[in-house]
């Protein structure tokens, strides 16, 4: 959904289909379906105030005791230079009878941000929200805005402006952000043209429904040959 340009774009793939005219056919035969459910679907609504998150308990697959350790453990590889950063993220496992469209309903109600998924497969849903753009391809351009720093939003005007200017002075988030920037511009400049890779915003404040951020944005022109 480009919510922007107030349009909805069908995609589909021919997968597992090996040959290329089964593929297709199959690719066309599921766009055909994947329209006719979009079109015979009742008027869209935000879900407000539904109880999807009362009763639930979330399960963390890390233990306060192994998140610790599993941190020891990446600040080794850090100092020894094999990794410059790491993602240690946290896995949190709840059961809920809370049908998955209903959950991403809620799920963009209250956290409105611009890329936002709902993937309904075989058995497996996955239901998801960002405001980080990971890649953009126009044309023979490139484009990461790549996210480092958040703080929340305040309760008052006042506070957001205390909270946002914390944020702003931040040499730790700040610093974090510059890093990210410079493996963007290293990642990006293996594929595009030498000399086009540029930091067109370095560490702007973006203010979201709910938190601010520190976006920066790398842009690139791609080499010939190269598509993304």
């Amino acid at each position: 959904f480009d919510h922007l340009e107030g349009k909805a774009y069908l995609v589909t793939t021919g997968f597992p289909e090996l040959g290329e005219s089964r593929r297709k056919h199959r690719a066309e035969k599921k766009l055909k379906e994947l329209k006719r459910q979009v079109l015979d679907c009742p008027p869209f609504s935000t879900a407000k105030g539904t109880s999807v998150g009362q009763g639930i308990v979330l399960k963390s697959n890390f233990s306060h005791e192994g998140y610790l350790e599993a941190v020891a453990t990446a600040r080794e590889y850090i100092c020894a230079g094999d990794i410059f950063q790491v993602n240690l993220s946290q896995r949190f496992e709840a059961d809920m009878a809370v049908p998955p469209y209903d959950l991403y309903k809620r799920l963009r109600h209250i956290n409105p941000a611009p890329f936002a998924n709902y993937f309904d497969f075989d058995g497996v849903s996955i239901v998801g929200a960002s405001p980080e753009r990971f890649l953009k391809v126009r044309g023979d351009w490139v484009e990461t805005r790549p996210i480092k720093g958040t703080r929340p939003r305040g309760k008052s005007p006042e506070e957001d402006r205390v909270l946002a200017q914390e944020l702003l002075s931040s040499i730790k988030d700040r610093a974090e952000n510059v890093m990210i920037v410079d493996l963007e511009r290293n990642d990006i400049g293996r594929v595009c043209r030498y000399g086009t890779v540029k930091v067109t915003e370095l560490a702007i404040l973006e203010t979201y429904p709910t938190v601010f951020h520190l976006t920066s944005t790398v842009v690139g022109r791609l080499s010939e040959g190269k598509n993304c």
